[in-house]
């Protein structure tokens, strides 16, 4: 009998380490399915970060996109004004020089009309005196009786 409870107890502890082995693989298991569960939340979390991450850098490049050519047009616009003004310059420039130009010829032909009449006066007045130089003018004349006689 001896043999026959040795058996027994051993079958015993055979069975006790298989229940004890049963219930690590359970814990294991469960322990297992946690983490993989943990996991997949994470997973999932970082699926959901990464779809968020790619739709914020989508609508940044659209907003990038929009805000250059809003830029673009903006300068463009400059650009064109900047030459619309230099345009309209230019030809306030050429229309200036050609007034002063025409005010330059008009003083200068009224000078030189000017000129010719100081000329045309000197000449005359010249031409008074040389001829008064040669008459003896009398602002008074004393004639005696006898002379009226005369």
């Amino acid at each position: 009998m001896d043999l026959k409870n040795k058996a027994k107890a051993e079958a015993e502890r055979i069975a006790v380490a298989s229940r004890q082995l049963a219930q690590q693989k359970e814990q294991q298991k469960a322990q297992l399915s946690k983490k993989e569960q943990s996991l997949e939340a994470k997973r999932q979390s970082a699926a959901k970060a990464k779809q968020t991450a790619e739709a914020e850098a989508a609508r940044l490049q659209k907003e990038a996109a929009h805000l250059k050519a809003t830029a673009e047009a903006e300068a463009l616009a400059l650009v064109e004004k900047a030459n619309a003004l230099k345009a309209q310059t230019d030809a306030e420039i050429a229309a200036l020089r050609q007034k002063a130009e025409r005010d330059a010829h008009e003083l200068l032909e009224a000078g030189a009309r000017e000129l010719e009449a100081l000329v045309t006066d000197m000449k005359r007045n010249h031409e008074e005196e040389k001829f008064l130089s040669d008459k003896v003018m009398v602002d008074h004349l004393d004639v005696s009786d006898e002379w009226q006689a005369l």
